[in-house]
């Protein structure tokens, strides 16, 4: 017997409380790094974390991460020696230690010592052992000097001192319980007697010890004050007791059936989903206390065996479930209201039993085969099992009233009798054929009847036909599809009339018993060889429903045509279907991702996941069976049952999930900040602080379902959801700075749209060198540089046009007066008849040079940096010109030139180039008239024709002008124009044009 209960150590078996809901026992899974110490004071905060204490500290726990807090933490608990913890209504901690009462505010991640006031003999410190949250959220502690205080602004205030009072140890120096279970009204438990304190004005007054001799000082911590007015206790040796105050009567709980409650070991009381009184008893399980019988229920499935030897410190109910704290883990007990019922599973090892095969007998017991215990008897009600044989037994079939035919992977067929319990083996053997000796399969995967004597059988390798009276087996079929059929695995059987369809990994295949003709057929062209597998097929309307490997559920004919595939496209919750069971006109599919439940008159789909608290998502190859209106699946982790017509009218798990952002860390260089806290904020703004390299979040929740979900994030309200799948933790890269939203979501197997968890502003906040105003600052330096430049050029300009204006002058003065008097001087002298040659050429030379000089001072003064000064000089030039040489000019100006500005590099190369091309024309012009246009718009175009001589044709055509042509070319670079030169017929073109600026 105790191997068995050994072997239940761990089973999660489902405890029934009330009609309205079954309470579900799991162990929360805590990460390597608790050790072996053992967990105190679990408890659950209202975002769905965990805290508990052990020897290493305070931990908080969200199903991914660990957060451990002593004496180097921050927040540090300051002191190491933790006694208790409590949390408030605002979710913050209290913390008792040995030397203390600790305060950790969650909202502000700090912690404080609680100091007593005006206690000097306390040294500032004392022992914190029970702490106790008033009706109205005052805090009020106790310690082992008799005395009770009240959290008070920061501080601890005495309100009452209990060392004067009787206790039958004169040596005891604790309170063992502290209660307020009426505003007003403090009860304390101590000496193993229970008294109630009376509040007068800031202190509370002790009243008389409640008179229970009978109990002799024996009454334990373990108090609850029911909401009928009486109190349940327990008393040691002396059972659960329950004490009327208004009566005055005691009376000793006992059993629904009359029997005095047996107490074994200790117990603990805690609040059940219900809301009614429950008793954890070591070793014999959780109870439900009746207030009016003052009985317990003892439950229709007990779960003993899950604490069994295990020492539970506390239990804390909280958010419809409970919490329990024991050795080295956390157990949690909830409430649901799932039409499953699961039977022989497991937490720690979720596929210790998976199921093989299913039979349930007359006697309402069930006789599973499982991996781990092999063959047993299953009793339904209560959970217990009888091991019968070892090994794994793949098929059961009834044969008659009282035996079983078993068929094993590598034991061969057995014969098991109900009634006796004793297994015998059936001779099963191949005769020799075509030099084939003998041979004696011991692995069989199918097995269905066929008549009194026959039985058909799958093993690895081929489908055969046994007589049970010689033990004979014959291979079936003919031809070269019945060669692949006996070189296939036959996952199964289905003879229907006159034929017989094998359902193995190489396809489906048809064997008409008529003519023993096998053939293959074809369920789908384009299937490839990898997903021909089919696992399980039945019958439905004269149609083959096959569960298949990767194509969900195929609808063939009986001739193999396909007529219609079911897969996870339109609402299976997986691809892979192992089982196939059919009750009544629905289809319950066992696949890899859990159950679907559909209707073949309409082909409506249910789908259920470990969501709705199955044992396993993936179901196991044919282990299925029905009786009566209820079904019974094999999974990897025990065996599920239910009933259709409650899965049908069940509404599915609540989907509101207690996930919270649990941690926001930003990494910079070399430095990591971290905020915990999150949870606790009433207004969660993340914020990305300028510079940092990339951040991460992390969420999380003890709901077991947080693990079974794949998760979706994105940070733009129109971006794509991005998938991360079941981790818990995101990180991203830096992203341009702004104002975004953290947005997490999930989808729910069989739904396509997705459910929002979270949603949180998230600013990531600029560099300086990224903010408007540092651009806008950048924005005006450019400017006043620009503005700077702007007037230094003016200034530099003013001063070029000064200097040009001052050389001017002073050119003009001092250079010009005196070359006039020279020019004066030689005319004259040139006049007298006997003046020689050279005086005259002294005044033409003067001539000149005044006239250069001239125009000199034109191009240089500015003055005259004007278009209208430059057309001016162009008629003087050529007036001049004119008048000297008896040529005549037509000269022609357009465009609107009288306001433009000229620059003085345009001005002066520009009339150099004039005087030039004009001066050419005058020396090669055959005719006595020379055409010049000049046009201003976007640019200043100036065109130059005259005619030369016939006879100077061949010169004139290309050198006209001579090398003044060259430096007219460079000229007209320094403008960035173009000057172009060409004749047609005996007139000669010259054409420079050059932009204005």
């Amino acid at each position: 017997m105790r191997r068995i209960l050994l072997c239940l150590l761990f089973f999660v078996i489902p405890l029934r409380v009330s009609a309205d809901g079954i309470l579900q026992f799991r162990h929360v899974k805590l990460p390597a790094g608790i050790g072996d110490a053992i967990v105190n004071n679990a408890t659950i905060d209202s975002h769905g974390l965990l805290w508990f204490f052990n020897t290493s500290g305070l931990h908080r726990y969200d199903g991914n991460h660990l957060l451990t807090f002593d004496l180097v933490s921050t927040p540090s608990v300051i002191f190491n020696a933790i006694t208790t913890i409590v949390i408030d209504q605002s979710d913050n901690l209290w913390i008792g230690t040995q030397s203390g009462l600790v305060f950790f505010d969650t909202h502000r991640w700090t912690t404080r010592l609680i100091t007593p006031l005006n206690d000097p003999g306390e040294g500032g410190t004392h022992f914190i052992k029970r702490i106790c949250i008033g009706s109205d959220g005052t805090i009020y502690t106790t310690g082992n000097n008799y005395k009770i205080y009240r959290v008070e602004k920061e501080h601890l205030v005495q309100i009452a001192d209990l060392s004067d009072q009787p206790r039958a140890d004169p040596f005891a120096r604790a309170i063992d319980y502290i209660g307020e279970p009426v505003k007003n009204q403090l009860w304390v438990v101590h000496s193993g007697r229970l008294q109630c304190l009376e509040r007068s004005g800031n202190a509370y007054t002790p009243g008389a010890y409640l008179a229970m001799p009978e109990l002799k000082n024996s009454i334990t911590p373990e108090v609850y004050f029911h909401p009928s007015g009486k109190i349940v206790f327990f008393a040691g040796k002396a059972g659960i007791q329950v004490f009327n105050p208004r009566t005055r009567q005691l009376t000793k709980v006992k059993q629904v059936n009359g029997d005095t409650l047996s107490i074994a070991g200790y117990i603990r009381f805690f609040l059940l989903p219900n809301g009614e009184l429950g008793i954890y008893i070591r070793r014999l399980g959780v109870f439900q206390y009746d207030a009016a019988q003052d009985k317990v229920f003892v439950p229709e499935n007990n779960i003993p065996a899950n604490f069994f030897n295990a020492d539970v410190t506390s239990v804390v109910t909280r958010d419809n479930k409970v919490y329990c704290s024991f050795e080295s883990g956390v157990a949690e007990l909830e409430l649901t209201k799932d039409p499953f019922r699961n039977l022989l599973t497991t937490n720690d090892d979720p596929t210790a039993h998976s199921i093989r095969a299913i039979y349930k007998s007359s006697d309402s017991c069930l006789y599973v085969t499982s991996y781990k215990e092999g063959f047993i008897r299953l009793n339904e009600a209560t959970g217990h099992f009888t091991p019968i044989v070892n090994g794994v037994i793949y098929r059961v079939l009834p044969w008659d009233d009282h035996r079983l035919l078993l068929a094993t992977e590598g034991n061969g067929l057995h014969w098991y009798d109900l009634k006796t319990g004793v297994v015998t083996p059936q001779v099963a053997n191949i005769p020799a054929s075509k030099g084939q000796p003998d041979r004696v399969p011991r692995f069989f995967i199918s097995i269905v009847r066929e008549n009194d004597s026959l039985v058909w059988l799958g093993t690895y390798r081929g489908a055969f036909l046994l007589n049970i009276h010689t033990g004979i087996m014959s291979p079936q079929g003919k031809g070269k599809a019945a060669l692949a059929l006996q070189n296939s695995r036959i996952n199964e059987i289905l003879p229907l009339n006159g034929h017989c369809y094998f359902a193995t990994i190489n396809g489906l295949f048809d064997l008409d018993r008529s003519d023993d003709s096998v053939q293959a057929l074809p369920v789908s062209q384009t299937t490839p060889d990898n997903l021909n597998t089919c696992y399980s097929i039945r019958l439905v309307n004269n149609q083959l429903w096959l569960g298949s490997n990767g194509r969900g559920i195929q609808i063939i004919d009986l001739h193999g045509k396909l007529i219609r595939e079911i897969d996870a496209g339109n609402g299976l919750t997986g691809n892979i279907v192992y089982t196939l069971v059919q009750q009544g006109h629905w289809m319950i599919a066992g696949t890899e991702h859990g159950l679907s439940i559909i209707d073949t008159r309409n082909g409506q789909i249910t789908s259920y996941s470990q969501l709705d608290h199955l044992p396993s998502n993936e179901f196991n190859h044919a282990a299925a069976a029905v009786y009566g209106d209820r079904v019974y699946m094999g999974t990897l982790n025990g065996i599920t049952t239910f009933r259709v017509e409650d899965m049908l009218r069940y509404k599915h798990a609540d989907m509101d999930l207690k996930v919270s952002l649990t941690n926001f860390s930003t990494t910079s260089g070399m430095t990591l900040t971290q905020h915990h806290n999150l949870p606790y904020l009433s207004d969660v703004k993340l914020e990305v602080p300028p510079g940092v390299d990339f951040f991460s979040l992390s969420f999380g929740g003890t709901d077991k379902r947080t693990d079974l979900l794949n998760y979706y994030y994105r940070i733009e309200e129109d971006g794509p959801w991005l998938e991360i799948g079941q981790q818990h933790d995101i990180s991203i890269a830096r992203i341009t700075p702004g104002q975004y939203t953290f947005h997490l979501a999930t989808r729910f197997p069989g739904q396509a749209v997705f459910k929002e968890l979270l949603s949180v502003p998230l600013a990531v906040l600029p560099a300086f060198y990224e903010t408007v105003w540092f651009r806008l600052l950048c924005i005006l330096i450019v400017l006043l540089g620009i503005v700077a430049i702007f007037r230094y050029k003016v200034r530099q300009l003013l001063k070029e046009q000064s200097l040009r204006t001052k050389i001017a002058g002073d050119l003009h003065d001092e250079v010009g007066s005196t070359l006039t008097r020279i020019y004066f001087q030689a005319d004259r002298l040139s006049a007298l008849p006997e003046a020689p040659l050279m005086a005259k050429q002294i005044a033409s030379s003067s001539r000149e040079a005044l006239r250069t000089m001239s125009d000199m001072v034109w191009s240089i003064d500015s003055r005259f940096d004007t278009a209208a000064d430059l057309v001016s000089r162009m008629k003087d030039f050529i007036s001049n010109l004119g008048d000297e040489l008896d040529i005549r000019f037509v000269f022609n100006v357009t465009g609107a030139y009288a306001g433009m500005p000229l620059t003085q590099i345009i001005r002066q190369n520009y009339f150099q180039i004039f005087k030039e091309a004009v001066s050419n024309a005058t020396r090669n012009a055959s005719e006595p008239v020379i055409n010049i246009k000049l046009h201003f718009s976007e640019v200043i175009a100036l065109l130059i024709s005259n005619t030369f001589p016939e006879s100077e044709e061949p010169v004139k055509k290309p050198y006209q002008g001579g090398q003044g042509t060259y430096f007219m070319q460079q000229r007209s670079q320094l403008m960035k124009g173009e000057l172009e030169t060409w004749q047609e017929g005996q007139v000669y073109y010259l054409k420079l044009t050059v932009p204005v600026r």
